[in-house]
């Protein structure tokens, strides 16, 4: 049976034996460099785990492995300019005619940036292991950003403005946090979304002024319970922030106009200037450090480790991020070869998201993830409650158990099942030509190992291997080359991602 319930319980893992701290990680009897810890790293930094990939890091040192992917990741090219990036939106009195093309051609650019982005999330169109893997994590670092520094799609439906945006967290996704604070305000996408461009002398807007403060640098309350601001210090920072505007015809660019700019003094979180954008995130920076470092702390070991990670952990990497002035590289590099990280009671520890439930998938069954159809895939992920593009509003997704209710389990369950159905040709042939294909329980504990980031116990593999391989009697009755032996490994592959333990990653 099926319920929220079962499914929770699977996202609460024993507590961590190892020290919450940035101490890195060194294999030992208790805690080997293995399979089930190669998986955990690489569905933390891209979309799945293959088997050849496992692999390949168990090759190489741990150490080695972080790094190879981390910095392969920081080292990606931006995205390649579309070449519809010039194009203008026509004047509102321009000819009906002309205006429905242009709409034509944007939903068009738009579906383009959806496929781009899933393809990221898969390395799809990159050659050799580690630059496919260092772009998926590029790409699982871009979308951590934008449920960060949300800006919503439905606002403006502009596909150059949302180039301009993605290419933006891409630029920064694992470079500095106050240079991307600076630079993703300027995007056309975020003035949009959050009022900037009608933020003006003498008639502030505060949205983003607020939004700045609470969601994209510091929170409410800081670390101690205190409040990190108040709401004199929105109206005065609403007023430092006045003057920008986005172009008029849809251009990936946004204009500064000192008319409408506030040039009088302001006085923020105690400090008093005649403040402009400019000025605003130094500010910021300079006297709330501490709370924007465990603010963005928390939000990385949300990412990587836990969702209710270790309060002692979260210390350490905002101490990280102060020490490396806010350098993500540094502080990425250190939590992903930590032993905090590489701790059993974390592997599994997370729930897919929609997205990551549905690529990851695809991915580790090696098929062709949009199997014609973009928009099946769109209207999927919506049914489960992510779009890619279209957050529920600025806090962005709250990721984690608010995924799984009792409108999401069916369709996420079913979503495996349909796919199992129409595997690839070669899929169930090629996994009964295994060598531990004649043994029904290694058959079942290798496919339990490579699909599920939870380890079942060995009365759950044996339970499996009976009901499906097995036929409930004995190992006599199984052979991998008799003609119903692909009928039971359907049996077995659909009941397997049936289980909780396939939600989670």
């Amino acid at each position: 049976m099926l319920d929220r319930r079962s499914f929770l319980r699977y996202g609460r893992p024993p507590v961590a034996t190892s020290e919450a701290s940035l101490a890195p990680y060194a294999p030992s009897d208790a805690a080997p460099w293995d399979a089930a810890r190669a998986r955990h790293l690489l569905r933390r930094t891209g979309i799945g785990a293959r088997r050849d990939d496992v692999d390949a890091l168990l090759a190489m040192t741990p150490e080695d492995a972080v790094d190879r992917i981390v910095r392969t990741a920081r080292n990606r090219p931006p995205l390649p300019e579309p070449p519809w990036i010039g194009e203008r939106k026509p004047r509102a009195r321009a000819p009906q005619e002309e205006r429905q093309a242009w709409i034509d051609k944007n939903d068009g650019w738009l579906a383009e940036m959806y496929q781009g982005t899933y393809d990221r999330l898969l390395g799809d169109d990159v050659h050799g292991r580690f630059r496919r893997l260092g772009e998926a994590f590029r790409a699982r670092m871009t979308a951590f950003w934008a449920n960060h520094f949300v800006a919503d799609l439905r606002t403006h439906k502009i596909a150059v403005w949302l180039f301009e945006y993605r290419q933006t967290l891409r630029a920064h996704a694992l470079g500095n946090v106050r240079d991307a604070v600076h630079d993703i305000g300027l995007t056309a996408s975020m003035l949009d979304y959050l009022d900037g461009n009608t933020n003006r002398a003498g008639a502030p807007n505060e949205n983003y002024a607020r939004e700045l403060l609470e969601l994209f640098t510091m929170g409410q309350v800081g670390p101690d319970g205190t409040d990190n601001y108040t709401q004199a210090d929105i109206a005065e920072l609403a007023r430092a922030l006045t003057g920008w505007t986005t172009s008029k015809h849809g251009e990936a660019a946004v204009e500064f106009n000192a008319d409408r700019f506030d040039s009088g003094p302001k006085t923020v979180l105690g400090q008093t200037g005649d403040y402009g954008y400019d000025d605003v995130v130094p500010l910021l920076f300079q006297e709330r450090a501490w709370e924007i470092a465990h603010f963005v702390g928390r939000k990385l070991c949300r990412e990587f480790v836990r969702d209710e990670p270790d309060p002692a952990f979260v210390d350490a990497v905002a101490r990280r991020l102060l020490d490396e002035d806010f350098e993500l590289l540094p502080v990425v590099l250190a939590v992903l070869k930590s032993a905090h990280f590489f701790d059993a009671a974390h592997v599994g520890a997370l729930i897919r998201s929609p997205v990551e439930l549905m690529l990851g998938t695809h991915f580790g069954f090696g098929r062709d993830v949009y199997d014609g159809d973009l928009q099946t895939l769109r209207n999927k992920t919506r049914r489960m409650g992510q779009d890619v593009f279209d957050p529920p509003d600025v806090r962005g997704w709250e990721l984690g158990r608010a995924w799984i209710n009792t409108g999401t389990i069916e369709d996420r369950v079913r979503y495996g099942r349909e796919l199992v159905h129409h595997a690839p040709p070669s899929f169930i042939p090629d996994t009964l030509a295994r060598p531990v294909a004649a043994d029904p329980r290694a058959l079942t504990a290798a496919l339990c190992e490579e699909h599920l980031a939870w380890t079942l116990t060995d009365d759950e593999v044996d339970d499996l291997a009976n009901d499906h391989l097995r036929n409930g009697v004995s190992d006599y009755y199984w052979d991998p080359a008799s003609d119903d032996a692909a009928v039971r490994l359907h049996s077995l592959l659909i009941a397997l991602l049936s289980l909780p333990a396939y939600q989670l990653r």
